[in-house]
């Protein structure tokens, strides 16, 4: 090598040592800064549990007679709260006005037994099946009345029970039991809390962004005309962040109760892993409107795939238990585990529990860059029979060693006609899921198990991008490109493909090779000025490109992206639930 093209070796390692430190410097500062735990901005809903509770029950007179004044036990979601001074825990029911949050309309205490219609199948189930879906907090029907003392009662009350009132200022009251009625009662009173999802959702219809609302009713009004309420009402100025995201996250923890939880406004980067995928619906269009996502499934046991449907419209069902199929793959599944359906024909469908544990067998959900996966634990549990249900004479002992297969034809639901597949809470134990009405974004990833910490990054008003854009929660590296627009598209819509990525170390390594080459080109250069040489400096090669995130497009009215969360923060000994 000519002495005009020499570099002195210390000059070299110089460079590239700046440039490296530099570039893990910045790098780890992004990484701690989003692990900051220090503000919680949401109101949280943990260690969910289902529970009945004491009501008014008025029967009006027949022919002059008089009408006759009862309690009747109904049945609802509940938490422990801690209120007061010094502190009492007490039992809060999720609801609001007079209704409660899942399940609504269920009548178990009806003269002719339990209530099997088809309205109340798939809701029923839930109720069946919430014991099994939380192991280690099974509750037995015999056990279920008992949990909640009608002098106990608490829950969450509108000042005005009407939809034109005033939406979600709530007042939580709980106290002693009735001298000589209801109205009698010493309670305390919390005014004003703010509860999103409460008795609004029971009559909300579909709430759009890929998802139905916790009832699967589909009357009432439309998810996004609910919110612009809210949003005319600015019932959020009680938070502490100025300018929250109207939207909620919901993680349901398959192993352990105490972590489960649903978090306004917030997400909880210490329980999915990533990438998280995002898709952007355009403004103001229902799910009716053909807004679903797309997603396939594939089914494979030992080991080899059976079958696999691509590109089906995909909605999430937040407060439904099964998950709904095409006929064609249920019944390879079906098949394929020797099912035996009950004997009312009714779709539902069991397995001899102990043939679980051995059995090799899933159920694959593939979105856009995201896969999650079901094993068989994860849809046939073991559920409690209710203890309401009569045996007639004759009839056979059912099984105890029974488990419950939480699968459904979609075909057979009217509800969904919409979609192929819907995702109930089997789909919800492994994934992380966030949705935001405000920006139109609907965020999935899968999720992790037994976590008991949280770390709650709230979401602003522009969405999950901007915040995690945001300076002080970290700046990771983006990229944005538009999306091609589908012909369905309304005019004026502008959807991005967001790419928010964590430097790997095949980036950092490749970035830092093309970096060295720069600078060394760079070095060459400034040398060659500096001692004068006249010779012809050679061609140098261009700097290779760093392998970018692929462009892709859905066969739907979204585009997709992934967002970065953090998987710092991780408590010692947790287990990531990785299958």
């Amino acid at each position: 090598m000519s002495p005009a093209y020499r570099i002195p070796r210390p000059t070299i390692a110089l460079l590239i040592w700046i440039w490296v430190v530099g570039s893990i410097t910045s790098t780890d500062g992004k990484l701690v800064k989003r692990m900051d735990s220090s503000r919680k901005f949401a109101i949280i809903i943990e260690d969910i549990k289902f529970a009945s509770y004491r009501v008014l029950d008025v029967i009006p007179g027949v022919n002059g007679s008089s009408e006759t004044v009862s309690y009747k036990d109904v049945y609802g979601m509940m938490v422990d709260v801690e209120v007061g001074t010094p502190p009492q825990e007490v039992t809060l029911r999720l609801s609001g006005g007079s209704s409660t949050w899942i399940p609504r309309n269920i009548n178990f205490g009806a003269p002719d037994g339990f209530n099997t219609s088809q309205r109340c199948r798939r809701v029923c189930s839930l109720i069946e099946s919430y014991g099994g879906y939380i192991q280690n907090r099974s509750v037995t029907w015999e056990k279920v009345p008992k949990l909640l003392k009608p002098e106990e009662h608490v829950s969450l009350s509108h000042a005005i029970d009407s939809y034109e009132g005033y939406y979600l200022s709530d007042t939580l009251f709980w106290g002693g039991p009735a001298r000589k009625s209801p109205s009698q009662a010493y309670s305390y009173t919390i005014d004003d809390f703010v509860f999103l999802a409460a008795d609004e959702f029971n009559s909300t219809g579909e709430l759009g962004l890929g998802l139905l609302d916790f009832t699967g009713e589909l009357d009432g009004f439309g998810g996004k005309e609910f919110l612009r309420r809210i949003a005319e009402r600015r019932i959020f100025e009680g938070y502490s962040m100025s300018t929250p995201a109207m939207g909620f996250s919901v993680y349901y923890d398959a192993y352990d109760v105490n972590s489960s939880e649903i978090t306004f406004s917030t997400v909880d980067i210490n329980k999915y892993q990533l990438p998280m995928v995002t898709y952007d619906w355009p403004p103001q269009k229902l799910v009716t409107g053909g807004g679903v996502m797309t997603a396939s499934v594939g089914f494979s046991r030992n080991g080899t795939l059976k079958t696999v449907l691509n590109n089906q419209p995909t909605i999430i069902s937040l407060g439904q238990p099964t998950i709904g199929l095409p006929a064609q793959l249920l019944n390879t599944i079906l098949k394929s585990v020797n099912a035996v359906e009950s004997k009312e024909k009714d779709g539902l469908w069991s397995i001899e529990c102990e043939k679980i544990k051995d059995m090799d067998l899933s159920l694959d959900i593939r979105f856009e860059g995201l896969n999650i996966t079901l094993t068989a634990e994860d849809f046939m549990v073991k559920v409690p029979k209710p203890s309401n249900i009569l045996q007639e004479e004759g009839e056979d002992k059912e099984e105890e060693d029974d488990c419950r297969i939480f699968l459904e034809s979609s075909e057979q639901n009217n509800d969904y006609g919409v979609a192929t597949i819907y995702l109930g809470i089997p789909f919800l134990r492994k994934a992380y899921v966030w949705m935001d009405y405000q920006n139109n974004q609907t965020s999935i990833a899968k999720s992790k198990q037994r976590v008991t910490n949280s770390t709650l990054i709230p979401i602003g008003s522009d969405g999950i991008f901007y915040t995690f854009g945001d300076q002080k929660y970290g700046s990771p590296d983006e990229e944005v490109r538009p999306l091609a627009r589908p012909s369905d598209y309304e005019s004026g819509t502008s959807i991005y493909n967001y790419i928010f990525e964590k430097p790997s170390m095949k980036m950092i390594i490749g970035a830092t090779i093309a970096g060295a080459a720069v600078l060394t080109a760079v070095g060459v250069l400034v040398l060659v000025v500096l001692v004068g040489s006249r010779a012809e400096i050679p061609q140098l090669p261009p700097v290779p490109e760093l392998e970018g995130a692929e462009r892709c497009e859905l066969n739907a009215d979204h585009g997709w992206s992934e967002v970065v969360g953090s998987e710092g923060g991780k408590s010692e000994g947790s287990d990531d639930g990785e299958n």
